[in-house]
C-alpha cells in the first residue's frame, strides 16, 4: 500500500472518531436533558409546577389550547369568586376540584354559597370547605342561579321551580315568595390586577 493510501485511511479513521465524539456528546446531553426533566416532574408539587399556568401562545397554539378570552366571576362575603379554565378561586386562592359552570356565589347566614355545575360549596368566609353537597344530597337538580330572599332564605332557581333550603342546606322544598324580593347573585367584572394574577 502507498503511503498516500494510508494517509486517507488515516484521515477517514480520525473523521469516524470525531464524529462519534460529537455523537457521544450530543447523546450524554439529551440524555441529562431527560433526566433532569423527568425528575423535576416526578416532583411537580414540590417545585408547584402544578399551579403554575401556561401563559406562552406559541405553546398553548402548539397543543391547540385556547386561553380563555373572559373570566367568570362572582362577589360574596367580600371576596372574588372566579373560574378560570376548570379552576375555581376565591381570590388567589385556588380550590380543589375541577368544574366547568359557575353557577353564582352569595353570602348566607356567615356561609359562603357557591354554586358549580351540580355542586353545592359551601365554605366559611374565609375559604374552608365546610361541605360540598351534590343531588345525590337532595341539591335540586339543573341549577339556573341562586340568590337569597329578603327574609334571608336561601334560594335556587331551576328550569323547573324555585327550591329553598331550611334545614342547613340538607333539605330542600318549593319557595313560594315574590320573586322580586329575591336578591340574585350576579356577575361582576374581574379586577384586572386579580385577573393578571390567575391567567
Amino acid at each position: 500500500m502507498s503511503k498516500q493510501h494510508h494517509r486517507k485511511q488515516r484521515f477517514k479513521l480520525r473523521s469516524f472518531y470525531l464524529w462519534h465524539r460529537y455523537m457521544g456528546i450530543t447523546a450524554a446531553a439529551f440524555m441529562v436533558l431527560v433526566a433532569v426533566t423527568g425528575i423535576l416532574l416526578n416532583h411537580t408539587e414540590y417545585f408547584q409546577f402544578d399551579s403554575q399556568r401556561v401563559k406562552s401562545d406559541g405553546m398553548l397554539d402548539w397543543y391547540g389550547i385556547q386561553a380563555p378570552d373572559e373570566l367568570h366571576s362572582f362577589m360574596a362575603s367580600n371576596r372574588t369568586i372566579t373560574l378560570i379554565g376548570e379552576h375555581l378561586y376565591i381570590g388567589e386562592m385556588k380550590l380543589p376540584g375541577e368544574y366547568k359552570h359557575l353557577i353564582g356565589a352569595i353570602d348566607s347566614n356567615g356561609i359562603l354559597s357557591i354554586a358549580v355545575d351540580n355542586h353545592f360549596l359551601l365554605l366559611t368566609p374565609e375559604g374552608e370547605m365546610i361541605e360540598q353537597l351534590e343531588e345525590k344530597d337532595g341539591i335540586p337538580a339543573g341549577m339556573k342561579r341562586i340568590g337569597v330572599d329578603h327574609s334571608g332564605q336561601f334560594v335556587i332557581e331551576t328550569a323547573i321551580d324555585r327550591y329553598t333550603s331550611k334545614d342547613d342546606f340538607l333539605g330542600w322544598q318549593h319557595w313560594s315568595g315574590e320573586a322580586d324580593r329575591i336578591h340574585w347573585a350576579t356577575p361582576v367584572t374581574t379586577d384586572k390586577n386579580l385577573a393578571r394574577m390567575l391567567q
